[in-house]
């Protein structure tokens, strides 16, 4: 005889891994955009979150000091979407040159 508990938790199991199956398998556009509304969170508040990551990833790069990536990382280690979230905004930020480069690679 199969104890309730046991049989509770493969059909918890079952449940969560048919989620993940279609989170897996579900358009990410679509995906993107119901976790975006799930979060709730306002557009002075999105904004806000824009600013705070923004300053940081500037303050990152122009201190010159190698050793504050490796504290962001520690951070906000890349297993957490936070993590993933502001590694994407550094990357994007790194790439994009600030005034001097741009003025030095605009041709003539």
């Amino acid at each position: 005889m199969t104890d309730p508990a046991i049989a509770g938790f493969h059909s918890t199991l079952a449940n969560q891994e048919a989620a993940i199956d279609a989170a897996f398998l579900a358009d990410k556009i679509i995906l993107i955009k119901q976790l975006t509304d799930e979060a709730a969170i306002s557009s002075e508040q999105r904004l806000n979150i824009q600013k705070r990551a923004v300053t940081l990833i500037d303050f990152i790069h122009d201190s010159g000091q190698p050793g504050l990536m490796d504290q962001l990382l520690t951070e906000y280690g890349l297993s957490t979407n936070a993590g993933i979230v502001l590694m994407c905004l550094v990357d994007a930020r790194l790439r994009a040159p600030d005034a001097a480069t741009m003025d030095d690679q605009t041709p003539t």
